[in-house]
C-alpha cells in the first residue's frame, strides 16, 4: 500500500476495489472499482428459508444488496407462495426509496424455485426495472450469499431459542435482527464495519466528487 498521512491506500485485487483505510480507527472507504471507476450497487440476491413456529412453518424472505451485503428488503408469511418473495422486493423497493436511494440495484438473482419464477414476481421486478437471473437448479453454491444471510438468522434468531409462537411474532423477532445484522453487527467483507457504515461511507464519498 501507500501512505497517505494517516490514510493507507490498497488495491483489493480479490475484489476490485480500491480502499483507504485509516488506520487509527480501522475506518474503511470504499473508494473506487478498478475496472468501472466506482462501485455500482447494482445487483441483489434473494431467498427464502423455512422456520418452526408453535403453530406450525412459517417462511422468511430476504433481499441482500450483493454491494455491502445489506439486508435491503424481508417479509415473514405463513405460506411460502410467490406473494411471500413479492412482498419482499417491494419491501427492498419502498426502503431503498425512503434512504434516498437513487441507483437501485438493477438484477435480481434468485434460485429456480416456482415463487421467483412465477409470472407475478417476474411483473413485480419488470415495473421496478430490475432484471431476474435465476440460478441453475440443484446448485447450492449459486446462491451462496443469500444461503449465508439465511443460516445466520436460523442460527441466531430461530434454531436456537424458544420458538416464536406464529408468524406475527417471528415477524417482529425478525424486524429487530435486522436492524441489528445491519446497523450494529460488523462483517469482515465490508473491512469490519457494519453494513449500514460501509453502504454511507460509499454515498458519503460519492458526494464529494
Amino acid at each position: 500500500g501507500t501512505g497517505t498521512g494517516r490514510l493507507v491506500v490498497h488495491l483489493d485485487l480479490d475484489v476490485h476495489v480500491l480502499v483507504a483505510v485509516e488506520t487509527d480507527q480501522n475506518v474503511a472507504l470504499v473508494l473506487a472499482d478498478a475496472a468501472h471507476l466506482y462501485p455500482v450497487m447494482d445487483e441483489q440476491t434473494a431467498d427464502f428459508t423455512y422456520c418452526r413456529t408453535e403453530t406450525g412453518w412459517a417462511y422468511t424472505a430476504f433481499v441482500i444488496d450483493v454491494f455491502a451485503r445489506k439486508i435491503v428488503g424481508w417479509k415473514v408469511a405463513s405460506e411460502m407462495t410467490a406473494d411471500l418473495v413479492t412482498a419482499a422486493i417491494n419491501n427492498a423497493i419502498d426502503n431503498r426509496n425512503r434512504c434516498g436511494v437513487t441507483d437501485l440495484s438493477n438484477l435480481d438473482h434468485s434460485d429456480a424455485g416456482s415463487q421467483y419464477t412465477a409470472i407475478a414476481f417476474g411483473q413485480c421486478l419488470a415495473e421496478a426495472g430490475i432484471a431476474a437471473s435465476i440460478g441453475s437448479v440443484g446448485d447450492s453454491y449459486d446462491n451462496a450469499l443469500a444461503e449465508s444471510v439465511n443460516a445466520d438468522y436460523k442460527n441466531e434468531l430461530v434454531d436456537n431459542q424458544p420458538r416464536f409462537h406464529g408468524s406475527t411474532e417471528l415477524s417482529l423477532g425478525t424486524a429487530e435482527w435486522v436492524a441489528f445484522y445491519n446497523r450494529e453487527r460488523p462483517h469482515s467483507y465490508c473491512h469490519d464495519l457494519t453494513h449500514d457504515r460501509a453502504e454511507q461511507l460509499h454515498y458519503d464519498r460519492m458526494r464529494t466528487l
